[in-house]
């Protein structure tokens, strides 16, 4: 088993680290013969979101060629139907957050776009209050929320995720989502693995001691950081040496460039036999 950990800040740009790598991967397998996957993908140079080729019946009922994006965190059954027959058993996406967001959202009641949607999306207010989550949280980050005047205002899915998943959860026991994660990886056993959101030095650190002469681990750290953020979630990264990741994206590259230096370093790690061009 493969299993490649993208570190970094928000934005940083791991989703669309991860979309690059599965739509990689299943392209290859498409053309080595395994069924029902794309043949061709492409990463949005915007958006960082995974497009793939597929086909629709146009207005003359013809099958005709077409593209559409391939959203890997859906919960729409009949993807989950595909994934679970078709692709998950090469490669699966994986996040940390997986289950602090199935908590949000069937515990908290906080809609699926406030956690997976786009970033103005995901720092809307949500019906959950400040000053609720303040009865849960230390005294000394209540003092530093009232005077940032927080206190009587609505929590954004971010700010949920960030506080009750730090905060709280990792209160408890620092560890909670590293090895949740990594039992579901256990459980699943796909060929590869990729984890998303690593923002804590625990969540690289853990991984590591999964290696063995049957589980290759990678950690890739992208150093993009467009928003200044003091959460613990945001810094978690910032003192760890560079010697604890195989790879290190610079800050100033494309999302383009950034998936070539990714794609370059799995083929270094021996990870790909043989490359078929992207271009065929």
């Amino acid at each position: 088993m493969k299993i490649l950990v993208m570190a970094g800040k928000k934005q940083s740009g791991k989703t669309s680290a991860g979309n690059f790598v599965a739509g990689y991967t299943m392209t290859q397998l498409s053309r080595q013969g395994k069924p029902y996957l794309p043949k061709k993908f492409t990463i949005d140079e915007d958006t960082g979101e995974l497009i793939v080729d597929t086909f629709k019946v146009n207005l003359d009922d013809e099958l005709v060629e077409a593209s559409r994006v391939l959203d890997l965190y859906s919960q729409d059954p009949e993807f989950l139907r595909w994934a679970e027959d078709c692709m998950w058993p090469y490669i699966k996406i994986y996040a940390y957050a997986d289950l602090l967001k199935a908590c949000a959202m069937q515990i908290f009641g906080l809609s699926y776009e406030s956690l997976n949607g786009t970033d103005q999306q995901k720092n809307e207010p949500t019906h959950i209050k400040w000053k609720n989550m303040c009865s849960v949280l230390t005294p000394r980050v209540v003092s530093r929320l009232k005077k940032s005047e927080k206190y009587d205002k609505k929590m954004s899915g971010r700010e949920f995720m960030q506080y009750f998943g730090t905060e709280v959860c990792r209160k408890i026991w620092p560890d909670c989502w590293v090895q949740a994660c990594f039992n579901r990886i256990a459980i699943d056993q796909p060929d590869f693995a990729v984890v998303t959101d690593a923002r804590m030095e625990n969540e690289v650190k853990i991984p590591k001691t999964y290696r063995s002469d049957d589980v290759d681990v990678k950690i890739v750290k992208l150093e993009r950081a467009p928003h200044y953020d003091i959460h613990d979630s945001e810094t978690g990264l910032d003192k760890l040496h560079a010697n604890n990741f195989d790879l290190i994206i610079p800050s100033d590259v494309t999302i383009k460039e950034k998936n070539r230096q990714i794609l370059d370093a799995m083929h270094q790690w021996g990870w790909f036999k043989e490359h078929i061009s992207l271009e065929q």
